[in-house]
């Protein structure tokens, strides 16, 4: 019954941001200088590949922030990946509220969002849409309106999502 009321409150915020954002106006992107990967915990995809479209844009991997969320409570890990943010849903209150670290990264500026994952989903959704960036990419199974640039391919192909997120990314610099 809680997560249903979760899912209620979460999905109205959801909406709500949507609708802000279809009247924003776009912002020309000049550089790519910062950039957000969300992904799921258990996706199994080597952070290197970010890495590798991060080199290819002209940005240091030091600008590159992870957010893993999960649905269950994460453990605390040890890691030396710095720029790396783990939550779940069990970190939102029931009224919505984010964690103190989340709400740190929603208030930084991103050049480019990347919405690793490919699922219609309310928790990975609101945390793009929080997220305060130029331009999103993202895969055509998931929302399509959280997305600015949407990739029609498997996240686990990452030879050709870096191909194709390149060539479309750079074309937005020209």
């Amino acid at each position: 019954m809680v997560e249903f009321l979760s899912d209620v409150v979460l999905g109205y915020q959801l909406r709500k941001k949507l609708k802000s954002f279809d009247l924003q106006p776009k912002k020309s992107v000049r550089a790519f200088k910062t950039m957000a990967v969300i992904l799921p915990e258990d996706l199994e995809v080597d952070r290197a590949v970010f890495e590798v479209l991060a080199e290819s844009l002209n940005l240091t991997s030091s600008k590159i922030t992870f957010v893993e969320f999960s649905k269950k409570k994460l453990e605390e890990r040890t890691t030396d990946e710095r720029n790396r943010i783990s939550c779940s849903r069990k970190d939102i209150s029931l009224s919505g509220r984010f964690t103190s670290e989340m709400r740190d990264f929603f208030n930084t500026k991103f050049d480019l969002v990347v919405n690793y994952f490919s699922v219609k989903a309310i928790f990975p959704e609101l945390i793009s849409m929080n997220c305060s960036a130029s331009l999103r990419l993202g895969f055509s199974q998931a929302n399509h309106q959280i997305n600015d640039v949407i990739l029609d391919i498997d996240p686990l192909e990452t030879d050709l999502f870096l191909s194709e997120s390149t060539n479309y990314l750079k074309a937005f610099l020209k």
